[in-house]
């Protein structure tokens, strides 16, 4: 079957054979608008669709309509939250990913009704947000099946000057469906994924998603939001995956999830940025300010700000792959400072351990008295960087025990094996440390303490973009903690590494929202 609809397919996920039995629910127009507390709820009424062949969707009459609440929510005078709970309840409190700067305060909402749907204000009387006040008389779905006559239309204000519109109408036909303003689909009575579509300005410009090798402005693009080896800049895949972009109206958005993510500035439809989310809840941060430095700044207050890195990290660092004994990086550094080469960091790879690559976090044989080593190499002006990873593979000495501690994850199938890319052609099992642990992040920075102790001063985090996804792990589902685990390996790493040396710093590949504010 020719596929055509490429909304459904590549943002939907509408292409595989379970998603013959998936049911796509989408939004219609608030039934009710209510004050709680500082924000506003508004119950939304989901209407079944059913999948037509490649084109699109019609109306599912057969499954009745379920409600759902939306709640708005305002922080000062340019941040507007909008969450929903699609299965269970949206738990939001003592995320990782926020790091809420203190001037961040509620701002307490209102709700009027107007003639055709609603308003939202703060206590100053601005608009924060309109719900629903296009034309009632217009029709908006297409199809005759017994259903809503309108859409979820909304236009959110996040600086009161700034509008930002759900896009409620995106159809090149009859059931051909290009975007939808609110949606989720359930896979085997779960929710799978969800979604929301922006309406796109013709000449509206984008940046941001993390790590981009292309060109600057990202209109007319999609992207996959999933962390992996980059393995070179040739291709869509990269290490840095940020669930953010910046467009040039200029307002920001932010979504509060770890889980895979398919973004389409413009790209899937012209009208509309589409996003979705394996989810089962949404999340979105509308930030405004008035510029594009006012909204990276709101950005920045919800998500924490970079660090302050000590001076000698603005030096110049030197590496290669590898250094393979103590004498080998004394006669290097030696040649340096006799022809007067600067360098302040030397990065020693993966040679450090008794074996190269096995990761141990203990000195082989090839570097001797390590802490009379580091000292030499500190009087001479170089600092010491220590490659390493959160792989812990079958032979490695410390396997047993940590499998044993429950600190690698459970398997789901002990069939199942996965390979790291970098094993070059060995097939045994690579276990990576649960970092949702929190006994394994306590063990495993007892293992980094005793370096920095010894005299390290900065740890290459190699390796965070990827995890065993057969693997059951402590604090949250692989598929949750596969993007999330960068900033779980870097904030763990950057703690331990400011309580023990007194200079907060890491030298990561991978990240994830709020990376830099935390590394």
């Amino acid at each position: 079957m020719k596929q055509t609809n490429k909304y459904l397919f590549d943002m939907l996920d509408m292409d595989g054979s379970s998603a013959k039995e998936d049911v796509i629910w989408r939004a219609g127009k608030p039934s009710s608008a209510s004050r709680k507390g500082d924000m506003i709820v508004l119950t939304v009424p989901f209407y079944a669709q059913e999948y037509w062949g490649s084109l699109g969707l019609r109306g599912k009459a057969t499954i009745a309509a379920r409600q759902h609440e939306v709640c708005i929510r305002a922080y000062g005078d340019s941040i507007i939250r909008i969450t929903t709970a699609f299965q269970d309840e949206l738990c939001d409190e003592g995320s990782v990913m926020l790091e809420w700067h203190e001037s961040l305060k509620p701002e307490p909402l209102d709700v009027q009704q107007t003639s055709t749907g609603w308003s939202v204000r703060d206590s100053s009387g601005n608009i924060r947000m309109l719900i629903n006040t296009t034309d009632p008389s217009i029709k908006k779905w297409s199809d005759q099946v017994p259903g809503p006559e309108e859409s979820f239309n909304a236009t959110v204000f996040p600086d009161v000057h700034t509008p930002v519109e759900f896009l409620d109408y995106d159809e090149f036909g009859p059931m051909m469906t290009d975007s939808l303003p609110l949606v989720y689909v359930e896979r085997e009575e779960k929710v799978h994924r969800t979604g929301f579509s922006l309406k796109a300005q013709h000449n509206e410009k984008f940046a941001g998603t993390g790590e981009r090798f292309s060109r600057m402005n990202l209109a007319g693009q999609t992207f996959v939001l999933e962390n992996e080896d980059a393995a070179g800049v040739n291709n869509r895949r990269c290490y840095k995956n940020i669930p953010f972009y910046v467009s040039s109206q200029p307002y920001g958005m932010f979504m509060h999830s770890s889980g895979h993510m398919r973004l389409s500035l413009a790209g899937m439809s012209t009208r509309s940025i589409c996003w979705t989310v394996e989810d089962k809840n949404l999340d979105l941060f509308f930030l405004g300010g008035g510029s594009i430095e006012r909204v990276l700044y709101n950005y920045r207050r919800v998500t924490g700000f970079p660090k302050a890195l000590p001076l000698w990290s603005f030096g110049m660092w030197m590496s290669r792959m590898s250094y393979f004994s103590a004498d080998e990086v004394r006669e290097v550094a030696r040649k340096m400072r006799e022809e007067d080469f600067p360098c302040d960091v030397i990065n020693i790879d993966t040679a450090w351990f008794q074996k190269d690559w096995q990761c141990t976090w203990e000195f082989g044989e090839r570097f001797p008295e390590p802490e009379k080593f580091l000292a030499e190499m500190r009087e001479k002006g170089f600092r010491i960087m220590l490659w390493q990873l959160p792989r812990v593979d079958e032979d490695n000495p410390l396997y047993t025990q940590l499998k044993a501690d429950g600190f690698l994850g459970k398997k789901i199938d002990s069939e199942t094996i996965q390979a790291s890319v970098c094993n070059f052609g060995n097939q045994k099992e690579n276990a990576y440390i649960d970092l949702s642990n929190p006994k394994a992040v306590q063990w495993y920075k007892q293992k980094l303490a005793r370096l920095f102790k010894a005299g390290a001063s900065v740890l290459q985090t190699d390796f965070g973009e990827e995890i065993d996804m057969s693997v059951e792990y402590y604090g949250m589902p692989a598929n949750m903690l596969h993007n999330l685990y960068a900033l779980l390996y870097q904030k763990t790493a950057f703690e331990i590494t400011e309580q023990t040396t007194g200079e907060g710093i890491t030298w990561a590949r991978s990240a994830w929202a709020r990376s830099a504010g935390s590394t």
